[in-house]
């Protein structure tokens, strides 16, 4: 029995000494203090949203009936005077332009082809092949009632067989070709003589087909003034209930225009009237755009209306009446430091500890900006007491002190 008791005790005494070695080991590998590398950073003290764009639109109503075709180009600058739309009698009239139209174009490639052609710089084989695929496109097209897809395959086609005429030394089928297509060109004129007027532009500046409804809504002279309630009453325009049997577009005189939309107190901060801020909009990528705080609303349900005024031409805008948008307000670069690494010492003093080989030391920090879990500090590149870019952060560790040893 006592020999019993006694094989108990030694392996329990043995267990422990082991468990102890064990823990010993255990501290030697892990020595109870996490560190992370320091580096350079920039952030931003930001708005993530999306707002209303204000600016002078000029609506153009037709100004006779008829059938219009418009020839002005969409997001295009313009001049005072010039041709916006064609106005025909009727639909026969208005389809015989769009054939002449179709013939210049045919007419200016085949000429073309003529200009540029060099003998040896396409094999006939090679052509042949798009001769066949082209007349396979053609006839998908017919399939699926595509007559757009026919008309590009018939005009890619006659490019090609204009290019074999060449390859082949038949020059005058080519010739006879522009001919042919010149008489019918002629022909067509003589039929839609007469009845056909122009629409010129009222003012200079960028033309736009569509309009949504806000135009008169949202104008230079009221954007300031806006509310909480007028911008969320905002959302209950339907551009789809709009007439726009009588308007041919719009123009967009100004290059000004403005940015409202709905902020809280806090992403509010450090704004005012006269504040200068920058815009990154997603379909400018790399784009910054300038712009300055030119009106606040009254607060009304903890929202404010933050409306911002710029010039920078951001084309995209012209055709976006309501974009997400990244604003700007200030940006901090300095050394990038977790949050969970900074405290404060004895003396009331924020910093890091930092290790250096087997020492922590301990280092001041000024911090600029705070985001999301991490400080941004001020980084100065020289000074035996001051962070430093790649020092060690101590992140994780107990009883920390200046020089101690670990």
């Amino acid at each position: 029995m006592k020999t019993s008791l006694s094989k108990i005790f030694f392996g329990v005494l043995a267990a422990a000494v082991i468990a102890y070695l064990g823990y010993q080991v255990y501290l030697f590998a892990m020595p109870g203090v996490k560190t992370e590398i320091v580096s350079l950073y920039t952030a931003t003290a930001d708005i993530t949203t999306s707002g209303y764009i204000t600016r002078r639109e000029l609506i153009v109503e037709k100004e006779t009936d008829g059938v219009y075709g418009v020839t002005a180009e969409q997001n295009e600058r313009i001049s005072k005077d010039a041709p916006l739309a064609t106005v025909y009698e009727n639909d026969e009239q208005a389809d015989v332009s769009r054939e002449i139209k179709s013939l210049e174009t045919r007419i200016k490639r085949l000429r073309e082809v003529t200009e540029e052609f060099t003998p040896g710089t396409l094999e006939l084989a090679q052509l042949e092949e798009q001769i066949a695929a082209a007349i396979t496109s053609a006839g998908i097209g017919a399939d699926l009632g595509s007559g757009s897809s026919v008309l590009a395959a018939k005009d890619e086609l006659a490019v090609l067989l204009s290019r074999k005429a060449l390859l082949t030394g038949d020059e005058g089928t080519l010739e006879e070709l522009i001919a042919q297509l010149e008489a019918e060109k002629t022909q067509l004129e003589a039929q839609s003589a007469g009845g056909v007027t122009v629409q010129r532009a009222p003012e200079s500046g960028y033309f736009v087909e569509s309009t949504d409804g806000y135009e008169t809504v949202l104008t230079p002279e009221t954007v300031k003034s806006l509310t909480v309630e007028d911008l969320k009453g905002l959302a209950r325009i339907d551009p789809a209930q709009q007439d726009r049997s009588r308007i041919l577009g719009k123009i967009l005189p100004d290059f000004t225009w403005y940015l409202s939309a709905l902020v809280t107190e806090s992403e509010l901060s450090g704004l005012e009237v006269g504040s200068s801020v920058t815009l990154k909009f997603p379909f400018a990528e790399g784009v910054a755009v300038p712009a300055t705080v030119c009106a606040i609303s009254a607060e009304q349900d903890g929202q404010f209306v933050l409306t911002l005024q710029s010039s920078y031409e951001v084309r995209e805008l012209n055709l976006i009446r309501n974009p997400n948008v990244q604003i700007i307000k200030r940006t901090y670069s300095g050394l990038k430091v977790p949050e969970r690494a900074v405290r404060v010492n004895d003396e009331g003093e924020q910093g890091v500890f930092i290790r250096t080989g087997n020492v922590i030391q301990w280092r001041p920090v000024e911090i600029l900006f705070a985001k999301d879990n991490y400080y941004i500090v001020s980084y100065k590149e020289e000074g035996s007491k001051r962070l430093l870019l790649y020092d060690e952060v101590v992140t994780d560790g107990k009883n920390l002190y200046d020089g101690k040893v670990i």
